[in-house]
Protein backbone atom coordinates (compact mmCIF):
# COMPACT_ATOMS: atom_id res chain seq x y z
CA UNK A 1 0.00 0.00 0.00
CA UNK A 2 2.98 2.07 0.51
CA UNK A 3 3.09 2.87 -3.77
CA UNK A 4 -0.62 3.93 -3.47
CA UNK A 5 -1.26 7.89 -2.62
CA UNK A 6 -3.72 8.56 0.69
CA UNK A 7 -7.15 9.22 -1.58
CA UNK A 8 -6.22 5.97 -3.23
CA UNK A 9 -5.82 3.93 -0.32
CA UNK A 10 -9.65 5.76 1.00
CA UNK A 11 -11.01 4.92 -1.86
CA UNK A 12 -9.65 1.45 -1.65
CA UNK A 13 -11.83 1.57 1.98
CA UNK A 14 -14.74 2.25 0.25
CA UNK A 15 -14.21 0.03 -2.55
CA UNK A 16 -14.09 -3.20 -0.22
CA UNK A 17 -16.66 -1.50 2.58
CA UNK A 18 -19.19 1.05 2.01
CA UNK A 19 -19.21 -0.15 -2.08
CA UNK A 20 -19.40 -3.18 -1.44
CA UNK A 21 -17.05 -3.98 -4.85
CA UNK A 22 -15.14 -6.52 -3.30
CA UNK A 23 -17.73 -8.94 -2.95
CA UNK A 24 -17.96 -9.85 -6.40
CA UNK A 25 -14.68 -7.98 -7.61
CA UNK A 26 -11.56 -9.79 -5.57
CA UNK A 27 -9.35 -12.56 -6.21
CA UNK A 28 -6.29 -12.52 -8.85
CA UNK A 29 -8.72 -11.65 -11.47
CA UNK A 30 -10.61 -9.23 -9.41
CA UNK A 31 -14.11 -11.19 -10.50
CA UNK A 32 -16.33 -14.08 -9.13
CA UNK A 33 -16.95 -15.40 -12.24
CA UNK A 34 -20.92 -15.23 -11.40
CA UNK A 35 -23.98 -13.62 -13.07
CA UNK A 36 -25.80 -10.53 -11.70
CA UNK A 37 -29.24 -8.37 -12.93
CA UNK A 38 -27.56 -4.69 -12.10
CA UNK A 39 -30.38 -3.35 -13.88
CA UNK A 40 -28.28 -1.98 -16.84
CA UNK A 41 -30.08 0.18 -19.35
CA UNK A 42 -31.28 -2.02 -22.35
CA UNK A 43 -29.59 -0.44 -25.03
CA UNK A 44 -28.71 -2.43 -28.66
CA UNK A 45 -29.25 -3.80 -30.90
CA UNK A 46 -29.23 -6.60 -28.42
CA UNK A 47 -28.48 -10.13 -29.39
CA UNK A 48 -32.10 -9.65 -31.38
CA UNK A 49 -31.35 -6.73 -33.21
CA UNK A 50 -34.45 -5.09 -31.75
CA UNK A 51 -32.58 -3.70 -29.20
CA UNK A 52 -33.36 -6.79 -26.19
CA UNK A 53 -30.85 -8.58 -24.93
CA UNK A 54 -31.99 -10.95 -21.64
CA UNK A 55 -28.74 -11.95 -20.50
CA UNK A 56 -28.02 -15.28 -19.70
CA UNK A 57 -31.74 -16.34 -19.65
CA UNK A 58 -31.48 -16.74 -23.28
CA UNK A 59 -28.88 -19.49 -23.26
CA UNK A 60 -30.33 -21.22 -19.94
CA UNK A 61 -34.11 -20.18 -20.16
CA UNK A 62 -34.07 -20.00 -16.12
CA UNK A 63 -35.87 -17.13 -14.76
CA UNK A 64 -33.09 -16.49 -12.17
CA UNK A 65 -31.00 -15.37 -14.97
CA UNK A 66 -33.07 -12.43 -16.46
CA UNK A 67 -31.01 -9.84 -17.40
CA UNK A 68 -27.70 -11.31 -15.38
CA UNK A 69 -24.64 -11.13 -17.13
CA UNK A 70 -20.92 -11.89 -16.11
CA UNK A 71 -19.03 -9.85 -13.62
CA UNK A 72 -15.83 -8.25 -15.20
CA UNK A 73 -12.61 -8.75 -14.07
CA UNK A 74 -11.22 -4.87 -13.30
CA UNK A 75 -7.85 -5.50 -14.26
CA UNK A 76 -6.95 -2.00 -16.48
CA UNK A 77 -10.63 -0.79 -16.04
CA UNK A 78 -9.55 2.97 -16.72
CA UNK A 79 -8.48 1.53 -20.19
CA UNK A 80 -11.30 -0.39 -21.28
CA UNK A 81 -14.15 1.90 -22.15
CA UNK A 82 -17.39 1.35 -22.27
CA UNK A 83 -18.37 -0.10 -19.60
CA UNK A 84 -21.13 -2.79 -18.75
CA UNK A 85 -22.01 -5.85 -21.20
CA UNK A 86 -23.63 -3.49 -23.74
CA UNK A 87 -22.05 -0.78 -23.77
CA UNK A 88 -23.73 1.63 -21.99
CA UNK A 89 -21.64 3.01 -19.55
CA UNK A 90 -19.62 5.85 -20.82
CA UNK A 91 -17.64 6.54 -17.63
CA UNK A 92 -16.02 5.01 -14.55
CA UNK A 93 -18.19 7.74 -12.81
CA UNK A 94 -20.89 6.34 -14.78
CA UNK A 95 -20.37 2.87 -13.47
CA UNK A 96 -20.45 3.85 -9.98
CA UNK A 97 -23.70 6.34 -10.26
CA UNK A 98 -25.25 2.78 -11.41
CA UNK A 99 -24.00 1.17 -8.32
CA UNK A 100 -25.20 3.91 -6.13
CA UNK A 101 -28.75 4.20 -7.33
CA UNK A 102 -29.48 1.56 -9.75
CA UNK A 103 -33.21 2.57 -10.02
CA UNK A 104 -32.60 6.12 -10.97
CA UNK A 105 -29.84 5.20 -13.51
CA UNK A 106 -32.50 2.52 -15.53
CA UNK A 107 -35.18 5.31 -14.68
CA UNK A 108 -33.11 7.87 -16.11
CA UNK A 109 -30.85 6.53 -18.72
CA UNK A 110 -31.43 8.12 -22.20
CA UNK A 111 -28.14 7.11 -23.80
CA UNK A 112 -27.05 10.69 -24.99
CA UNK A 113 -23.37 10.17 -23.42
CA UNK A 114 -22.59 7.28 -25.07
CA UNK A 115 -23.81 8.18 -28.47
CA UNK A 116 -21.88 11.48 -28.33
CA UNK A 117 -18.85 9.37 -26.95
CA UNK A 118 -18.95 6.38 -28.78
CA UNK A 119 -22.18 6.43 -31.51
CA UNK A 120 -19.18 5.92 -34.25
CA UNK A 121 -18.45 1.92 -32.81
CA UNK A 122 -22.33 0.90 -33.46
CA UNK A 123 -23.27 -0.35 -36.76
CA UNK A 124 -26.63 0.79 -37.31
CA UNK A 125 -28.60 2.99 -35.12
CA UNK A 126 -28.24 2.51 -31.54
CA UNK A 127 -31.25 1.38 -29.68
CA UNK A 128 -32.56 2.68 -26.34
CA UNK A 129 -35.02 0.75 -24.66
CA UNK A 130 -37.52 3.10 -22.94
CA UNK A 131 -39.96 0.55 -22.47
CA UNK A 132 -41.72 1.15 -18.61
CA UNK A 133 -42.82 -2.50 -18.97
CA UNK A 134 -39.01 -3.64 -19.41
CA UNK A 135 -37.59 -1.55 -17.13
CA UNK A 136 -40.32 -2.68 -14.99
CA UNK A 137 -39.41 -6.67 -15.77
CA UNK A 138 -35.34 -5.41 -15.30
CA UNK A 139 -35.76 -3.93 -11.76
CA UNK A 140 -37.84 -6.99 -10.30
CA UNK A 141 -35.34 -9.12 -11.34
CA UNK A 142 -32.35 -6.48 -9.80
CA UNK A 143 -30.03 -9.43 -8.11
CA UNK A 144 -30.50 -9.22 -4.39
CA UNK A 145 -26.82 -7.58 -3.23
CA UNK A 146 -27.79 -4.36 -5.98
CA UNK A 147 -31.34 -4.08 -4.27
CA UNK A 148 -29.88 -1.51 -1.80
CA UNK A 149 -28.60 1.69 -3.08
CA UNK A 150 -25.43 2.33 -1.62
CA UNK A 151 -25.78 5.71 -0.67
CA UNK A 152 -22.55 7.02 -1.38
CA UNK A 153 -21.57 10.71 -0.65
CA UNK A 154 -20.11 12.72 -3.38
CA UNK A 155 -16.56 12.32 -1.64
CA UNK A 156 -16.78 8.75 -1.74
CA UNK A 157 -17.41 8.41 -4.92
CA UNK A 158 -14.46 10.68 -5.79
CA UNK A 159 -12.61 8.38 -3.60
CA UNK A 160 -13.66 5.40 -5.46
CA UNK A 161 -13.31 6.77 -8.81
CA UNK A 162 -9.87 7.43 -7.74
CA UNK A 163 -9.09 3.91 -6.72
CA UNK A 164 -10.13 2.53 -9.42
CA UNK A 165 -8.76 4.30 -12.52
CA UNK A 166 -5.34 5.16 -10.65
CA UNK A 167 -4.99 1.75 -8.87
CA UNK A 168 -6.50 -0.99 -10.81
CA UNK A 169 -4.38 -0.09 -14.10
CA UNK A 170 -1.16 -1.05 -15.14
CA UNK A 171 1.42 1.99 -15.32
Amino acid sequence: LAAMSEAEKKGALVFIEKGRCARCHHGKHLTNFTMHNLAVAPIGPGKDGRGNDFGRYGVFKDESFWYSFMTPSLKNLAKTAPYFHNGSAATIRDVIEQYNDPYKQLAEYNGRKILQKYGMNYAGKLKVVRSLERKKHIIERLSMPFRAPLNLSEEEKNLLEIFLTRSLSEK
